[in-house]
């Protein structure tokens, strides 16, 4: 014997957006609960795919992307001489951005370790938003730039 049941139109709708919220409610407090001691907001985050995309679109213009560990480097990006974990490191990344304007996108991006344990981004993005910059984002790689990155094949600098 099969039931077929069928809910009005109205009820339904409602149960999917009250369904909606309830998640989209969930999915922002573990996010705060994680975001409690960063210096980022969740729209200041760049996801790999994102940032793919405008490295592949001519028609954009293309952020400074700046890498702040000591992992290998992605397409057009440009490195501290040391992991901004450093005091010489942060040195770098400060001369570094002195040159971009306040107004120009910047991603800066580790990947050498889990994301949320990084020793090297929270630094650079706090001098970022103390010094006036305005339009910075973290790049976000979950587990390390050779797992979200790499092993997805994005583009990369050639090896010299």
């Amino acid at each position: 014997m099969v039931f077929d049941i069928h809910f009005p139109k109205k009820i339904m709708k409602t149960f999917i957006l009250k369904t909606a919220s309830v998640l989209c409610i969930i999915i922002t407090l573990a996010f705060s609960t994680y975001q409690e001691n960063v210096p980022w907001t969740a729209t200041q985050m760049m996801y790999p795919f994102n940032l793919v995309q405008k490295l592949n679109d001519d028609k954009v213009v293309k952020p400074t992307i700046i890498c702040v560990g000591k992992v290998d480097l992605i397409k057009t990006a440009i490195a501290t001489k040391e992991a901004c974990s450093t005091l010489s490191g942060m040195e770098d990344f400060k001369y570094l951005v002195s040159k971009i304007a306040k107004d120009k996108e910047i991603i800066i991006y580790c990947g050498c370790c889990k994301f949320k344990s990084c020793p090297n981004v929270t630094a650079p993005f706090e001098y970022l938003n103390e010094a006036g910059y305005k339009n910075h984002k973290v790049l976000y790689l979950p587990s390390n730039l050779q797992d979200d990155w790499v092993s997805k094949g994005y583009p990369m600098e050639k090896v010299k």
